[in-house]
């Protein structure tokens, strides 16, 4: 998956708006409003796209291309809906429940919509300290083991069995 993924990833790139790419209107002239913290914020959104649409990975991604969509609804509220393209056809899609005014407040809903389900897609997948067997870590702490007989003291109650002189020289 690794060179699909790259190519993939590529092609995400060229669709997700950069950092200050979307353009707001004051009425006097158009100035960039920032769409992602940095441009590391931004990687890592495209790799949280790429995970929703492979289904963790069980989905192949050759071969498909992606598009960002924005459509007017009927009550002239604006989506946006990123969709996965194989020979022509629309074979899945990523759109938030909510809609926005205009194309700044859909992207705002998407981009909450896709950390959303990333987190919900995160809830499944088991935690590695589950996957590597028995552990000593929970929750970031370490718990201790109940001590197993190898790792308990020398036993002390012999000694009152024992007579006087047995263990002295």
């Amino acid at each position: 998956m690794g060179n699909q993924h790259s190519t993939q990833y590529g092609n995400l790139t060229r669709i997700i708006p950069q950092v200050m790419s979307i353009w707001d209107v004051d009425g006097k002239s158009p100035k960039p409003i920032k769409t992602f913290r940095d441009e590391e914020d931004r990687d890592q959104f495209i790799h949280s796209i790429l995970s929703l649409v492979s289904n963790n990975g069980a989905t192949k991604l050759d071969n498909y291309e992606f598009k960002l969509l924005y459509a007017r609804k009927p009550n002239d509220r604006v989506v946006a809906t990123l969709v996965a393209i194989k020979a022509g056809v629309i074979e899945s899609k990523i759109e938030p429940p909510k809609d926005g005014k205009d194309s700044l407040e859909a992207w705002r809903e998407f981009k909450k919509h896709v950390e959303g389900r990333l987190h919900e897609l995160l809830e499944t997948v088991p935690d590695a300290a589950m996957m590597a067997g028995p552990s000593n870590f929970r929750d970031g702490l370490v718990v201790q083991s109940p001590p197993v007989a190898a790792d308990l003291p020398p036993s002390y109650e012999n000694a009152a069995t024992r007579r006087v002189g047995d263990g002295k020289r």
